[in-house]
């Protein structure tokens, strides 16, 4: 019986995750406690972790569910109950640091190199983080299906920061990613609209691509990479104009895809023969210059929508 509750209510929770661990002070968000033990929602969802998940049931104890709002829930009854109640939740295992108590609140918790090869913690976050339910009748006029929500997706909205911490600090050196204090961004985890591209060059830094929808068939796209030791936006220049983000397919993931010699390709779709244009996909190049953190127009070229996602599928490197 307990199986099956605990089952329904993941999935109406379900948020990324891919990890375990022991249940302490700062128990993340989107959590489920079973027991003495805590899983990211993703993870206990995972069929590849079924069994993992049915024996800590079947060794018996209570089964909580942190929601997104840090609302502790009662598996059984569905009822919100006191944070004291919870084990370990009040229990402090060694000193909380800076980056715990951030790593708690993040939205994505992501790694990547310097351009020296050093590796860095990369966690987005924020401090007035909303969650709700995309829905064709959203209880947020924010929360409503199109392009970039889909029913039932969990959507995130608030002033979001991106925390960089080499590996073995404890704290972190904090950025702001909107472009004003008025400035609020709606988020979906459900998308790979925020990841790290792995650069395959060496002495180069890798890439967090961050997309916001803009429509079915694009994203504006920002690129940060981390030059010794601090985190830096690159610029786009086209034509000699000069934008701090660039336009690529698609609302629900990028195309961003790495040639050679720190070559890289977006794209863009034409759904359209108005003005003369073919429909199908754009294909642009550009070259990055890791001391100015310009990425600079090369050249571009047509391909057909078939060819294209042939390409695409047969291509290394494509996040």
């Amino acid at each position: 019986m307990k199986k099956k509750i605990i089952s329904s209510l993941l999935v109406t929770l379900m948020i990324t995750g891919s990890s375990s661990f022991s249940a302490f002070a700062t128990i993340a968000n989107g959590t489920v406690l079973i027991g003495n033990k805590s899983f990211e929602l993703a993870y206990a969802n995972d069929l590849a972790n079924s069994t993992e998940i049915t024996n800590k049931i079947i060794e018996g104890g209570a089964i909580y569910v942190k929601d997104f709002s840090g609302n502790w829930i009662d598996n059984t009854t569905g009822e919100i109950v006191d944070a004291s109640v919870i084990p370990g939740e009040e229990t402090t295992s060694g000193t909380t640091t800076d980056l715990d108590i951030i790593k708690a609140k993040s939205l994505y918790k992501l790694t990547m190199k310097d351009n020296t090869g050093l590796n860095y913690s990369v966690n987005i976050f924020s401090d007035d983080n909303q969650i709700e339910q995309a829905s064709f009748d959203p209880i947020e006029d924010w929360a409503g299906v199109w392009a970039g929500a889909s029913e039932g997706d969990q959507l995130s909205r608030g002033h979001y920061k991106v925390a960089v911490s080499k590996d073995g600090e404890t704290k972190p050196k904090i950025y702001d990613v909107n472009e004003n204090e008025e400035q609020i961004l709606n988020l979906n985890p459900n998308r790979k609209l925020i990841t790290v591209h792995k650069n395959i060059q060496a002495g180069q830094s890798d890439f967090l691509l961050m997309g916001t929808p803009g429509g079915s068939n694009f994203s504006d796209m920002k690129i940060y990479y981390i030059k010794d030791g601090i985190l830096k936006l690159s610029s786009f220049i086209d034509n000699g104009e000069i934008t701090n983000s660039v336009l690529t397919y698609s609302s629900r993931n990028l195309f961003f895809k790495q040639l050679e010699n720190n070559v890289f390709e977006t794209s863009t779709y034409n759904n359209s023969e108005f003005g003369g244009g073919s429909i199908g996909f754009y294909i642009a190049t550009r070259k990055f210059d890791i001391d100015s953190g310009e990425f600079t127009y090369i050249s571009s070229r047509f391909m057909e929508t078939d060819h294209y996602f042939n390409y695409v599928k047969q291509a290394v490197g494509v996040n």
